[in-house]
């Protein structure tokens, strides 16, 4: 009995710990790396500070716990294509992905402007190390027109996706059927292409994308993907032939009536 409350005890302790750790990593995805870099800092230590207490009561086999959490950070530092508002957009949003690298890109041209170097005191005397910044800022001009090929990579890459999610990203799936769907072999040649398109990303490969530097990753759209699938088959209802019929006629009606109005 009491080796199971000790069992017990062990793994609620560990659970609760786990659980801080996750805690923290998801506030550590809403913090910008650049603009809030102390605070990620001390919330790294803090990760850290947790394994060690677990480390010193006693578990010292956490290596793969480490490498669990590592690859969570890897995540919490990479941009992601997600599905929102009918569409695939990257995750920090494009402005933001846009501010913090400019933000870089600045931070970089301007090393060499508080670059000290062995004398002290310069006085009202320019350093030698700020003419860098004049001299080579085509450098800078250069960075900037590569910096914006590759954001506009992305945003094609974000439109690619968003093609491939074309049914998630339709509004209203009911209204398209109704305007497309006008005759019983409109039905049975989509129910066909739905099948196909679950097969399709059964097989589809959820990769990280690379574009220069930048790594997106892909796997937020693999659950977007497979939710889309299975809502295409969320209510499979039996349809008699003359039903299908009369909402066939009932299209074609609606489309005339669309028609006539366009036309007054």
């Amino acid at each position: 009995m009491n080796a199971v409350l000790t069992l017990e005890s062990q793994n609620t302790y560990l659970t609760n710990q786990h659980i801080a750790i996750r805690n923290i990593v998801e506030e550590l995805m809403d913090t910008e790396l650049l603009a809030q870099h102390t605070e990620w800092k001390k919330k790294v230590k803090n990760i850290r500070d947790i394994i060690e207490k677990v480390e010193v009561n006693g578990y010292k086999n956490t290596d793969s716990w480490k490498l669990h959490w590592d690859w969570q950070l890897y995540k919490a530092l990479e941009f992601d294509l997600v599905l929102r508002g009918h569409a695939v957009r990257v995750q920090p949003a494009m402005e933001e992905v846009r501010s913090q690298h400019y933000l870089q890109l600045r931070r970089l041209v301007a090393l060499p402007a508080h670059f000290v170097g062995l004398r002290n005191s310069l006085g009202e005397e320019q350093s030698i190390f700020a003419a860098i910044v004049e001299k080579h800022s085509w450098l800078g001009n250069k960075a900037v027109q590569q910096l914006e090929s590759t954001l506009a990579a992305l945003e094609r890459t974000s439109q690619r996706w968003t093609r491939r999610a074309a049914l998630a990203c339709v509004g209203d799936l009911d209204d398209l059927c109704r305007q497309h769907l006008m005759e019983p072999q409109h039905w049975e040649a989509n129910f066909k292409a739905c099948k196909a398109y679950g097969q399709a990303v059964a097989k589809m490969t959820f990769d990280d994308e690379n574009i220069e530097w930048i790594t997106v990753g892909t796997a937020s759209l693999r659950r977007e993907f497979e939710a889309q699938t299975r809502t295409l088959w969320a209510k499979p209802d039996v349809v008699s032939p003359g039903q299908l019929q009369g909402r066939c006629a009932r299209g074609r009606r609606l489309r005339r009536q669309r028609a006539n109005d366009a036309r007054q």
